[in-house]
């Protein structure tokens, strides 16, 4: 599909470039947020607003460690500590990286 093509009678070649190869590298973090999502009970859009509340929540709370976090999500919407874990896990690397072990 790519590669030489001639322009017109002349024969001259006209080199054409290969397509930027486009990469899921950007799109990893939410990948892996929207599979975490979805063996957790909540739906996709109220985990992403969750996600970013979340984010938010750190931003605010200068000091808060990964761990008291995790406690406090657990209990607001009663799951165990190992869902919440993977989920803060998965917004933060999704939504907000520079929290990734609190804030």
């Amino acid at each position: 599909m790519f590669g030489v093509v001639t322009s017109g009678d002349s024969g001259d070649e006209i080199p054409r470039s290969e397509p930027v190869p486009m990469t899921t590298r950007a799109t990893e973090p939410r990948a892996a947020f929207s599979n975490t999502v979805a063996s957790l009970p909540i739906s996709f859009e109220d985990a992403r607003l969750l996600a970013i509340s979340s984010c938010r929540a750190f931003e605010q709370n200068p000091g808060t460690d990964i761990s008291s976090a995790i406690k406090q999500l657990a209990a607001q919407q009663g799951w165990t500590s190992r869902q919440a874990s993977q989920f803060l896990g998965a917004a933060t690397e999704s939504y907000c990286p520079e929290f990734r072990r609190g804030s």
